[in-house]
């Protein structure tokens, strides 16, 4: 007996439309000529996240500051029952201008490390050609050059996070002797 019998042909259509859009989403993400990313902003710029990195993003959790800490350190903060770190994107980029109060963070990882990324606001999903990514041009004046793999046409920054998340100056190890 198959699920099937319940839909109209029009509806089985519609769902297989809905099927290969989907599956056209996810070939993105492994296809060697574009990048699969998340749209955000950070002090009005527009930087490109890749989507393998992130496992989601949440609105309105509270921060809870540390204390002694660097300034790129928000704070940490408890993500579906685990306590991460949150790194101020923007001050961690070394972006010019002040801290807003932001409250979306987007959760990112590798094998080595978890955090919480903030961010001002998340755009859209958008697959970028890799074709069309050119070197960081060197009037931009990066806080840490090897965190940014390059920038589009439209002046959106390809972010590296496993550059970022493998950097061991991010390590805080406060241990004294």
């Amino acid at each position: 007996m198959s699920i099937y019998r319940h839909f109209s042909e029009t509806e089985l259509a519609l769902l297989r439309a809905r099927a290969a859009r989907t599956a056209g989403v996810a070939e993105d993400e492994t296809d060697g000529d574009f990048v699969t990313t998340l749209l955000v902003t950070l002090r009005n710029e527009t930087y490109a996240i890749p989507i393998t990195s992130i496992s989601y993003v949440e609105d309105s959790i509270p921060v809870i500051p540390v204390p002694c800490v660097p300034s790129f350190v928000a704070g940490i903060a408890n993500l579906r029952g685990h306590i991460i770190p949150v790194l101020d994107l923007a001050e961690l980029l070394g972006i010019p201008g002040s801290s807003s109060a932001a409250d979306i963070l987007v959760r990112a990882s590798n094998d080595e490390m978890t955090v919480a990324f903030r961010v001002e606001a998340v755009g859209e999903v958008a697959a970028l050609a890799l074709a069309d990514l050119d070197p960081i041009p060197d009037i931009l004046d990066a806080a840490k050059p090897e965190y940014l793999s390059g920038t589009f046409p439209n002046g959106v920054v390809l972010l590296n996070v496993d550059a970022i998340l493998s950097d061991p100056s991010l390590e805080i190890n406060d241990a004294t002797e």
